[in-house]
């Protein structure tokens, strides 16, 4: 009996890893054969080497680790367009459970699960577990650069009324109220999202999209509504973005008022190098007050605020006074697969802190990208951040040592 178990383990395990060597193939499944199942997976080992993030006196390298990222995926699709997903993963450190006989899953989780419903009308409804993208990341994203990620639990409809591309959402962000299958947090506060998105585009030289979000925090008393247009294009050569964001409500007994305005202008020089220049700006509120901050809520703020993520958690990094990044950004395309760019940050606060203090500091990011196949890139980032006297007195570091960081990433996915 255990020997004719073991053989249906080998040939489940044979026919798994026949599909994934498929690079996602589509097999056929069910009695009806009208599902179709893909299997994806990914490993992303990440080597980090910093001097601290602390900004103190110190040696230039004090810690070396390296995290991996590693996913599975099974889906499968219907012949109507339903669609079963399922996303497991593991987030670790290498060496974390300090014992090679040890074995522990503390950072294994189902990334994603959920149900898509094909509706009448080229519709289709998503239920459970799942990322969401909007526009280019700025309030709701899937932070892939982190390992771990940001994914919702909740509702998406989408699609399309006329030119227009239609996306709802109702999220879950925190839940007090406990169900015996569930694992509520008892003492937390429940909040929730939800929202609705509008995109056009008619052509590569123009796409606009418009949004209304609406955070509602129980126990902090926050109704904060945000709203606003996103516009972008490319044109002979020239790329342009524009964000431009208000953050309405009340918090308690005060109203909100806060806002962001964002502009990107680039331009790329054609040839087999394809040099490039961009140059943008960055503007989110702050008057020290948590009425008068802008919210990022969910976004990716990695990909705007610097590859070190000294602000990526905003406005709790920033102290509620707001946040300026001045920068620009030079492109190279070498000889392919290889890519590079160098970025350039300055930061600042839009008020003063306790201290007087509103320079944050500059931070340069070099970054150089080898794509060896499809799926299978490396990835290496190195940062330094020559900090001012503001980011010092947010930190608690009276007189702020200069930040390096190294980040080497591959990717292997199919």
């Amino acid at each position: 009996m255990r020997a004719r178990w073991m053989w249906r383990g080998a040939y489940a395990a044979a026919c798994l890893a026949s599909s994934a060597g498929s690079a996602g193939a589509d097999v056929p499944v069910g009695s009806a054969k009208d599902w179709k199942l893909a299997v994806g997976a990914q490993i992303r080992p990440r080597l980090v080497v910093d001097s601290g993030r602390d900004l103190q006196d110190g040696d230039t390298l004090e810690r070396e680790y390296v995290t991996q990222r590693s996913r599975l995926t099974l889906s499968a699709t219907h012949d109507h367009g339903h669609q079963v997903y399922v996303q497991i993963q593991d987030v670790r450190q290498w060496g974390e459970l300090s014992n090679p006989q040890a074995h522990a899953a503390r950072g294994l989780d189902v990334h994603q699960a959920y149900a898509a419903l094909a509706l009448p009308g080229d519709f289709t409804l998503k239920l459970g577990r799942q990322e969401l993208i909007l526009d280019d990341h700025r309030l709701i994203g899937n932070l892939a650069w982190a390992q771990r990620g940001l994914t919702f639990d909740g509702a998406t409809a989408q699609g399309e009324l006329g030119p227009v591309t239609l996306t709802a959402l109702g999220f879950v962000i925190s839940e007090r109220d406990q169900d015996p299958d569930g694992a509520a947090d008892a003492t937390a506060s429940e909040v929730s999202l939800v929202g609705l998105h509008g995109r056009f585009a008619p052509s590569a030289a123009f796409s606009g999209s418009a949004l209304a979000l609406s955070r509602r925090n129980e126990q902090a008393d926050e109704r904060r509504h945000t709203a606003g247009v996103f516009a972008k294009g490319a044109v002979s050569g020239f790329t342009y973005q524009l964000d431009a964001y208000m953050q309405l409500g009340t918090l308690a007994d005060e109203d909100i008022s806060a806002w962001l305005v964002a502009g990107r202008l680039g331009y790329t020089l054609p040839g087999a190098w394809q040099p490039g220049l961009m140059l943008w700006y960055e503007g989110l509120s702050g008057d020290g007050k948590a009425t008068g901050v802008f919210d990022t809520l969910y976004a990716t703020n990695h990909k705007f605020y610097g590859e070190m993520d000294f602000f990526v958690n905003i406005p709790a990094q920033t102290a509620a006074l707001g946040l300026q990044d001045l920068g620009g950004r030079l492109t190279i395309r070498g000889a392919k697969p290889v890519g590079a760019y160098v970025d350039v940050h300055a930061f600042s606060t839009f008020e003063e802190s306790a201290g007087g203090e509103t320079a944050l500091g500059t931070e340069i990011d070099a970054v150089v990208r080898w794509d060896l196949d499809p799926g299978i890139w490396l990835r290496a980032v190195y940062g330094v951040m020559l900090p001012g006297d503001g980011l010092g007195e947010l930190r608690g570091a009276p007189d702020p040592e200069t930040e390096h960081m190294l980040f080497v990433t591959a990717n292997l996915a199919l």
